[in-house]
């Protein structure tokens, strides 16, 4: 192979192979707390094939070793991956930390899948900080207002996820869902890369939270907002 060919080709591999922002950053935020929230059910879960997606069973423990795109769905009153009876939860995960295809969404870090009778339970757990990513585009429209706006609502977005956090961290298998009812999570995409990269590491140096109201309403920080 001479020099030129070689240089594509390495280049096309490194292109390959390099981390997005996203991913990068919910590299470097890994050791923050994770939250853990609750994704719309589907009636059926579809994950295409890659060679860093693992399937583990969560009670055995057991990687189950899936070579091509991942099918789950009930039938008959039962679960199924592919032609496989689903007899546990099972994680989805990367094992290089990267983003997951989940019924033609992207997520980061692990989602746990449990089949119950007619349908499934679907947990997402991810850095606290790395949630934000997709919360607050979800929340205002970074590119319209200013930085500073942009920081009131990540420290609101943030006191706000830490007020489930701390309710319900040994009452329930969720903190917050993916809906309006708490703050909407759409997973990441382009957009909400584009949208926050350039802002991220100020939002990452604000004060973890201020002091919500029992009922999660109203922001106060010495006075009522």
């Amino acid at each position: 192979m001479n020099l030129k060919k070689y240089s594509i080709l390495l280049l096309v591999l490194l292109l390959f192979s390099c981390k997005t922002f996203l991913e990068r950053f919910a590299e470097e935020t890994g050791r923050s707390e994770n939250i853990r929230i609750r994704l719309s059910a589907p009636d059926q879960i579809n994950v295409p094939y890659r060679k860093d997606i693992v399937i583990m069973g969560v009670r055995t423990g057991k990687e189950i070793g899936i070579n091509e795109g991942v099918n789950i769905s009930h039938n008959g009153g039962k679960a199924f991956i592919n032609d496989l009876e689903m007899n546990e939860p099972v994680l989805i995960f990367s094992k290089e930390e990267r983003l997951i295809t989940f019924n033609d969404k992207k997520y980061l870090g692990e989602i746990k899948v449990t089949p119950e009778e007619s349908g499934f339970d679907i947990v997402n757990f991810v850095p606290l900080e790395t949630y934000l990513i997709s919360v607050i585009p979800s929340e205002i429209n970074i590119d319209s207002f200013s930085i500073e706006a942009v920081k009131a609502q990540a420290i609101v977005a943030r006191t706000y996820a830490y007020v489930f956090l701390d309710r319900y961290a040994d009452k329930r298998s969720f903190d917050v869902d993916d809906t309006v009812r708490y703050q909407v999570y759409g997973g990441y995409g382009l957009e909400a890369e584009r949208n926050t990269s350039a802002k991220v590491q100020t939002i990452r140096t604000l004060p973890p939270r201020m002091t919500l109201t029992p009922s999660a309403t109203r922001l106060t920080n010495g006075a009522s907002a």
